[in-house]
């Protein structure tokens, strides 16, 4: 419920405790916790930018709330702490249609409202009420409007980007399946269970498997683990090694485009995944491929088949060192 919430926003900012009313910028800071099983987030009223020495702080907010999944009430418990104001809240959060109301108390028992709305991947609107003593009148305390930090976003997509498809710390794709010779896709080398072929399908299957879990919520994936691999070694023809790298180029550029599109949410938990986000399947399909084309590489060592004209000086230099490692023991 909470999910989408992860990651960093800007807030413009209103209290209506005082008169006149206070505005102010402010930041927000959410993030999982406890292995996954919380939400966490720091706000902070107003920003860290804004607090220079001798700054006059009409409202001082650096605070944090829990908000923990509690399955015997089926709700979530949220503790809220304000150190400098010394406030402590205690709410049960729960969706109401397209909005998250948390109802609780403040510490001196004051019936409280607390209200995320009009919900966007990127906005939010934050309202935060409390029961007057007739016991029937709602007051509006506090007013947030938030906008998710894009900057933040943007580099975090183009990291993905790079880490997906470029050569920073690693060979790519494309550097390591560069003019494999046909005689050498089905051969093992002494001592090494796989061969090309078997590690090219490995890699396709299961990037194609990654994405379809994402995409596709009624996806069922291969049996574990014979369903990740072709049943021969070698390739039964040249037009299916064609085929396998083609599909393999389709379905990364399929993650990539996924990344790009800001609609993309990164961050929240898959609505048929539990708390798996998209981010957390990209970062796996990256680190699966990365293992297994530098083992493709290392393969083609053995086998006689790498140049180092195919990928950088730096992944040639740690593929030879594997080598050479590998034959000294």
């Amino acid at each position: 419920m909470y999910g989408w919430l992860i990651g960093s926003w800007d807030l413009d900012v209103a209290y209506f405790v005082t008169d006149p009313v206070t505005r102010m910028k402010g930041e927000v800071h959410f993030a999982w916790v406890l292995d996954g099983r919380a939400v966490q987030d720091v706000w902070i009223m107003p920003p860290v930018s804004d607090r220079t020495p001798g700054a006059v702080i009409p409202i001082d907010t650096f605070g944090t709330t829990l908000r923990i999944w509690d399955p015997s009430i089926q709700a979530w418990r949220v503790t809220w702490f304000n150190p400098p104001s010394g406030h402590r809240d205690e709410l049960i959060g729960r969706r109401n249609g397209n909005e998250i109301v948390q109802i609780g108390t403040h510490s001196d028992g004051t019936p409280i409202r607390w209200k995320f709305s009009e919900i966007t991947p990127n906005s939010f609107r934050w309202t935060g009420d409390a029961l007057q003593s007739d016991g029937t009148t709602w007051k509006l305390e506090a007013e947030f409007h938030a906008k998710r930090k894009e900057s933040l976003m943007q580099d975090l997509r183009e990291h993905l980007l790079a880490l997906l498809t470029g050569e920073s710390a690693h060979a790519n794709f494309e550097s390591a399946i560069r003019d494999v010779p046909g005689d050498v896709r089905g051969k093992k080398p002494k001592g090494v269970e796989h061969s090309l072929w078997e590690t090219l399908e490995h890699l396709r299957i299961t990037q194609w498997d990654i994405l379809e879990y994402v995409r596709n919520p009624k996806h069922v994936s291969p049996e574990f683990p014979s369903g990740y691999w072709p049943a021969q070694a070698a390739p039964p023809s040249d037009d299916a090694w064609e085929k396998s790298i083609a599909a393999f180029r389709r379905d990364l550029r399929d993650i990539a485009d996924l990344v790009r599109n800001k609609a993309t949410d990164l961050l929240a938990p898959m609505p048929h995944a539990g708390v798996h986000t998209i981010l957390r399947e990209i970062l796996l399909a990256a680190d699966h491929n990365a293992y297994h084309i530098g083992q493709f590489i290392f393969l083609r060592n053995l086998l006689g088949a790498w140049s180092t004209t195919y990928g950088t000086a730096a992944t040639t230099c740690r593929s030879f060192a594997a080598v050479r490692a590998m034959k000294r023991s």
